[in-house]
């Protein structure tokens, strides 16, 4: 990937998911940000925070119902740690690289299998 954007998407907007798309965004320029959320106006509220980054087409907002795997290396996912499983084994099998904020252990083990 030398030279090319990475793109990373984020997927769960609450108060980790806005967090990390913050520091993302302010530390790392150089990084393509694809944020998705489940609710309109968390998206809203994301969109007008970094509307300038919108408008230079390094960061796009959308809704989870969207495919949040199109052109994108590093998929983060900080919602609901239940959904998390399902969503990271997806993502795996796809050859996408994950990172996951599930905590449980049982949930964890899953994810190990």
């Amino acid at each position: 990937m030398t030279g090319a954007t990475p793109r990373v998407a984020v997927i769960g907007l609450g108060l980790l998911g806005g967090r990390l798309s913050r520091e993302l965004v302010a530390g790392h320029p150089e990084v393509s940000l694809a944020l998705y959320s489940s609710r309109e106006n968390r998206r809203e509220e994301l969109g007008r925070v970094f509307d300038g980054a919108v408008r230079a087409g390094m960061v796009s907002v959308g809704s989870t119902k969207d495919d949040p795997a199109v052109g994108v290396e590093v998929v983060v996912l900080t919602g609901d740690q239940t959904s998390q499983v399902g969503a990271a084994s997806e993502h795996l099998a796809a050859e996408r690289n994950v990172v996951t904020t599930v905590d449980p252990f049982e949930c964890a083990r899953e994810l190990w299998a």
